[in-house]
């Protein structure tokens, strides 16, 4: 409507829907009750874990082919972070922190699903950072996010005839 407006001021939620929000978030126990001591900002994977400890059996995610609780997703991502953290991300002796200075996103090549979000939870809880793929994106423009991001890690569940690449974890 009006082309000469920044677009960090351009609303992404109508006023109604931003509403629905703030409401959701007041009702929803995950948010509301994943309190650190001294209320200290709690970050999404801080969430899961403290859901999956007081509601294991609740249903987390679902998509046309899996479903899985909050206990199976946390302990599923946290599988995948030790990986990541042993043999993908850190030297002797580092710390997160020093992780996250070092090295570039990972990157996960996924359809949307469980397999997704739960990639995407274990890069979190390793204290990495994360670059979805689009599986359907032409291979040049993939090779060209990778190249420029210089993610050196792919994790990915799909095969597909133009990347070659299937269930695994690549480093590039």
């Amino acid at each position: 409507k009006t082309p000469e407006c920044p677009v960090k001021k351009l609303s992404w939620i109508s006023a109604a829907q931003y509403g629905q929000l703030l409401e959701l978030s007041e009702q929803t126990p995950l948010v509301a009750s994943a309190k650190l001591p001294g209320d200290a900002p709690v970050a999404f994977h801080q969430c899961v874990e403290h859901w999956a400890m007081h509601n294991k059996e609740a249903m987390a995610i679902s998509d046309e082919v899996d479903e899985i609780n909050y206990f199976q997703l946390n302990n599923h991502a946290n599988q995948l972070a030790h990986y990541l953290l042993e043999h993908c991300r850190s030297g002797p002796g580092s710390t997160t922190s020093e992780v996250q200075k070092e090295y570039p996103p990972i990157a996960i090549y996924m359809e949307r699903g469980v397999s997704a979000v739960t990639a995407m939870l274990a890069v979190l809880k390793a204290g990495a950072g994360y670059m979805p793929l689009d599986p359907g994106h032409p291979k040049e423009r993939l090779e060209y996010l990778l190249t420029d991001s210089g993610t050196a890690v792919v994790i990915c569940n799909t095969y597909s005839e133009k990347t070659k690449i299937t269930n695994q974890i690549v480093n590039r």
